[in-house]
């Protein structure tokens, strides 16, 4: 009768250490494909951080633009345009002569 019990609580111990062993398993395919969905997840943030930056320097540049044409009074718009391409040429000319001093 003993050894019936042994051979009952060995088998048991079998079934549970494979259940434990298949839940491990389990558990160490969901923590890899986390971490893959985590490291995707993180490239597409820093994908969007570029494209805020990117978007925030074209309104930065039309902020300036807008600040040139609204300088420009009593003009149409036309003219207004004209004159802050003009005005933004001149900044980028007087950068890249300073821009050239540096370099000397």
């Amino acid at each position: 009768m003993e050894q019936l019990d042994k051979n009952e609580l060995i088998g048991l111990l079998k079934q549970r250490m494979g259940e434990l062993i298949t839940l491990f398993e389990r558990t160490k395919e969901e923590n890899i494909n986390l971490f893959n969905e985590n490291q995707k997840l993180i490239q597409q943030n820093n994908e969007k951080e570029e494209e805020i930056k990117k978007i925030q320097d074209k309104l930065e540049t039309y902020k300036l633009s807008n600040a040139f044409i609204i300088t420009s009074e009593g003009k149409d718009i036309s003219e207004k345009k004209h004159d802050a391409k003009i005005k933004i040429n001149r900044i980028v000319k007087e950068i890249d002569q300073c821009i050239a001093l540096l370099n000397k």
